[in-house]
């Protein structure tokens, strides 16, 4: 069974407590991409800022049973960073700021 709490108090310890949105107010900008049809609120949308945090982040969210959806900018038209189960939003916008990582 997917134990979403544990897994974000694990994400704040690899990525820092701003790297991780876990407030559902601040989350319904991420229920959707550009297709606002498809809509479903996410247990978390965390920011790695590196490879490294991303492989730590997936790891954590794995070991605990919780999905995993990558996101980019958002801007995308077919549903496809939207989830539907609770899971965890993955974003790489920190990422492409970040260039060496």
């Amino acid at each position: 069974m997917a134990n979403v709490a544990a897994a974000i108090e694990q994400m704040r310890d690899i990525v820092g407590a701003d790297g991780v949105v876990s407030d559902p107010g601040e989350m319904l900008a991420y229920e959707c991409d550009g297709l606002p049809i498809a809509k479903g609120l996410p247990g978390a949308v965390v920011f790695p800022a590196d490879t490294e945090q991303v492989a730590g982040c997936v790891k954590v969210l794995a070991d605990h049973g919780v999905s995993i959806v990558p996101r980019g900018s958002g801007t995308g038209l077919t549903g496809g960073s939207v989830v539907f189960d609770g899971g965890v939003i993955v974003g790489h916008s920190h990422l492409l700021l970040n260039k060496n990582a």
